[in-house]
């Protein structure tokens, strides 16, 4: 609007050419303007990328290092009994009076576990027992049937019978003759006849007694008798197993693992009384890959650890290795006999390390390292000074120092101080650069 003005007031050429040069003033002036502006913001940004850059902390760097380190294998699996022997009783129907022992006992074999009722077996015991005796008397009698006695008896029976047989002769004789003369009748000689055949028998008689006491007895009563005893013999042999069995004892030695007996219960061989890890012999069924078979051998030391229980420790040895392998998880059972020590438990959960000798490996201090969810990461410095994070793959970890299988070279330059507050991509400064790492 003021230019209009000036040019409605201006008529002459000077004027005109004032106004021109007005005109040229005012658009130097909006140029000039213009650029001081440009100016001002570029040294904005100038001076926020120096902000930008400015270090936000200062570092100790290190350098990893090469180190022999003791390389390890580790196993888990479950342990288990090297072999559970179930103890039952070998009696039926008695009734359970003793228990010797429960689970968690040690034992050694024959140590008796269960006294069962044996009354009745002794009392059938004693019965069998006089049984016997009667037999063994009865096969004595038919072997010796007669005593000296009973031999000068019969012969002075015989003699006795002998006498009456000639006495009985002598009257026959002389009343027949008495007959013949008329002086006796005929019924007095046939009295006389009679008591002569009747005397004849007895001495018969006496003699075959004699003759069989002087032969002695028969086969057939021996052989009898000798059954007899046999048979009063075998059910004694019968009874005293039975007793014994009425004793429960440990088959072997070992560890009680369970007890499922109690007083009163009535003895059955279909049920168990106690199971026992038999020799006291555990072993732990690791599961290992396919790939790190060809790492291990029979007989290499395994040391055993919990993770829930860490005072547990122990030793063993690998026994057997497969002989399969799962062809799902690819994964073969290797058995490794385990030392046993208190507060282990069948179906525990045990971790094992195969030692398998020494080898030059990466390492880095353990302070060095971020834990993310499980990942292992590192701060590595570049050349512009930047802390990138890094993933690395960790592997024996020893004191303050841990192995580095993948992720990182001997190279890099690792943060150590302050990895807690660094984010990747920080912009940091080395105030100290340490050579070497440690040993493993």
């Amino acid at each position: 609007m003021i230019l209009q003005q000036i040019k409605k007031r201006t008529t002459d050429k000077s004027l005109n050419i004032g106004f021109k040069s007005i005109i040229s003033v005012l658009l130097v002036s909006i140029a000039f303007g213009t650029a001081s502006c440009n100016s001002e913001a570029k040294k904005e940004v100038k001076a926020e990328t120096q902000k930008a850059q400015l270090p936000v902390l200062t570092v100790t760097a290190i350098s990893p290092t090469t180190q022999k380190v003791e390389k390890t294998l580790s196993v888990t699996g479950n342990l288990a009994a090297w072999d559970m022997v179930s103890v039952q009783a070998a009696a039926n129907g008695l009734k359970v009076i003793n228990i010797y022992t429960d689970s968690g006992k040690f034992v050694t074999k024959g140590q008796i576990l269960v006294q069962l009722d044996d009354s009745m077996i002794k009392a059938q015991l004693a019965s069998a027992q006089a049984r016997l005796a009667n037999s063994q008397a009865q096969l004595s009698k038919a072997k010796n049937p007669n005593r000296d006695q009973d031999l000068l008896r019969q012969r002075a029976s015989l003699d006795q019978a002998k006498a009456n047989f000639d006495n009985a002769k002598d009257n026959a004789q002389r009343y027949e003759s008495l007959h013949n003369q008329g002086a006796v009748s005929r019924f007095e000689l046939d009295a006389r006849k009679t008591a002569l055949d009747t005397s004849e028998a007895l001495f018969r008689q006496e003699e075959q007694r004699l003759s069989l006491i002087m032969a002695g007895s028969r086969t057939e009563d021996i052989s009898i008798a000798q059954a007899s005893v046999a048979d009063s013999q075998a059910q004694i042999q019968q009874l005293y197993v039975q007793l014994s069995q009425t004793v429960v004892k440990a088959p072997d030695s070992g560890l009680v693992f369970d007890r499922q007996v109690h007083l009163g219960d009535v003895s059955s061989s279909m049920n168990k009384m106690f199971s026992i890890v038999r020799n006291n012999r555990f072993e732990l069924q690791a599961k290992v890959p396919e790939s790190d078979l060809r790492l291990i051998n029979v007989g290499d030391p395994v040391n055993i650890t919990s993770d829930v229980n860490t005072g547990l420790k122990s030793n063993g040895k690998i026994r057997q290795i497969g002989p399969g392998v799962d062809t799902t998880t690819r994964q073969a059972i290797v058995k490794v006999d385990v030392s046993y020590v208190n507060g282990m438990q069948t179906g525990q959960f045990l971790r094992g390390t195969v030692g398998l000798g020494s080898q030059e490996s990466l390492v880095v201090p353990s302070k060095s390292i971020v834990n993310q969810e499980g990942i292992a990461k590192i701060f590595s410095i570049d050349d512009k000074s930047v802390a990138n994070l890094k993933t690395i793959q960790t592997g024996i970890r020893s004191g303050d120092f841990v192995e580095v299988k993948s992720g990182l070279t001997k190279n890099d330059k690792i943060v150590i101080d302050g990895i807690g507050f660094l984010r990747d991509g920080d912009f940091v400064k080395v105030v100290k650069e340490e050579k070497k790492g440690g040993k493993v």
